[in-house]
């Protein structure tokens, strides 16, 4: 495989998980860790126990699950995520409305492969359409209202290497 091709990447993640990783961070070499602005320490990722407090379920239409408007952006409606389809930017059903937030399970009891995806604040992973209509720097509101969101199994919902 050549020297800088992407897929370099695949071949470190089967080598981590053949010698025992648990869990893989990965992000691009653009983005960086926020840190604590009262500790000036990088913010904690992963959760200190093995229950992620306050979690999202939301409900969406049949087919596509657009987590930007729940993750509230720092720009004007619309906004969606690089990958996510076109024609269902402006549908709602797409948007999710919350149906409950409950602590849930970080750690699952199956041999299951489970995807967390974080947001990148200010220059996210966002199409050329996105990029040319919407207005850079954005950010994500990382409050004390802010949670993490289930995506539904049903749904299609794109996710990159921006921060999963």
């Amino acid at each position: 495989m050549p020297w800088r091709h992407f897929g370099r990447k695949n071949l470190g993640y089967l080598f981590a998980i053949l010698h025992g990783a648990e869990y893989f961070f990965d992000f691009d070499d653009d983005n960086f860790i926020k840190l604590d602005e009262s500790t000036g320490k990088p913010v904690e990722i992963l959760p200190s126990t093995t229950t992620l407090e306050n979690v999202t379920v939301p409900i969406v239409g049949p087919t596509a699950f657009n987590h930007h408007p729940m993750m509230k952006p720092s720009i004007p409606s619309p906004s969606w995520a690089r990958g996510f389809p076109l024609e269902y930017i402006k549908d709602e059903t797409t948007q999710g409305e919350v149906a409950f937030t409950e602590p849930m399970p970080f750690v699952s009891k199956s041999n299951t492969i489970g995807v967390i995806q974080f947001l990148a604040d200010g220059n996210p992973d966002v199409d050329a359409n996105h990029r040319l209509t919407r207005p850079l720097p954005m950010t994500f509101d990382n409050g004390q209202d802010a949670t993490s969101i289930l995506v539904p199994k049903h749904a299609y919902s794109p996710y990159n290497a921006q921060a999963s």
